[in-house]
């Protein structure tokens, strides 16, 4: 009954005839012992991109995105990239066919190899 409500729970114990609680007596102990899961919060509205993605100067914004491409045998490989935001020049670009968090952090990686030498 973790992820039930006050309600709930009040009325799967009014089943048990000798268990008789109040609706409210419910609600206070299960406040009491933080038994309710954190609230939704409604989605608000989307910021409208106002800024600028171009920067004054190089290694100052990154992006990284990945896509998955089809190979002439029908196997599947990941392609991982990082672009800088200055000149729009690809600092990293690894192909791998598992795409998981390591592989997508890779072209950031090999980005800062190529212009700092180190990660």
């Amino acid at each position: 009954m973790v992820d039930a409500g006050h309600r709930q729970v009040w009325a799967r114990l009014r089943i048990v005839p000798s268990i008789r609680f109040s609706r409210t007596r419910v609600l206070r102990l299960m406040r009491q012992h933080a038994l309710f899961l954190p609230h939704r919060r409604p989605e608000s509205e989307q910021a409208i991109h106002g800024g600028s993605i171009q920067t004054d100067h190089p290694n100052k914004m990154r992006d990284s995105d990945g896509i998955v491409i089809e190979t002439i045998d029908e196997a599947w490989v990941r392609v991982f990239s990082a672009v800088d935001h200055f000149d729009a020049c690809c600092v990293g670009m690894p192909v791998v066919r598992t795409g998981n968090r390591i592989a997508a952090l890779q072209p950031i990686a090999q980005g800062l190899m190529a212009e700092f030498g180190t990660t």
